[in-house]
């Protein structure tokens, strides 16, 4: 019963630490709320019972998800056109500033 408890408090706690270090512009706000508020709830049933492993495990998952919440709502937006692609949207871009000499008779 034990290893049970502990697996699943482990599975809750880091469930959302991927997206907390990965990309976060695509999450559903509901959803980090519905998971929060839930962890939340758990943290107070833990103290309410006096369960100490639940009190930690469901107090770190809040803190993840409030993390999530403001990563996602706080951090700084891509723009539309951003697509990870740094070096070649650089080089893109330098290619369309460069002037070409037009010679007599070629253009429309």
């Amino acid at each position: 019963m034990l290893l049970i408890s502990i697996m699943a408090a482990l599975c809750s706690t880091l469930a959302s630490v991927p997206q907390l270090l990965g990309h976060t512009h695509k999450l559903s706000n509901t959803t980090m709320a519905l998971r929060g508020t839930g962890s939340l709830l758990w943290t107070i049933y833990g103290i309410i019972r006096m369960e100490y492993a639940l009190i930690i495990a469901s107090g770190l998952a809040t803190l993840v998800e409030i993390g999530l919440f403001l990563k996602t709502n706080c951090g700084a937006k891509p723009s539309s056109n951003d697509t990870g692609h740094d070096s070649i949207d650089a080089v893109t871009a330098a290619s369309r500033q460069q002037t070409w000499p037009i010679e007599p008779g070629t253009h429309d």
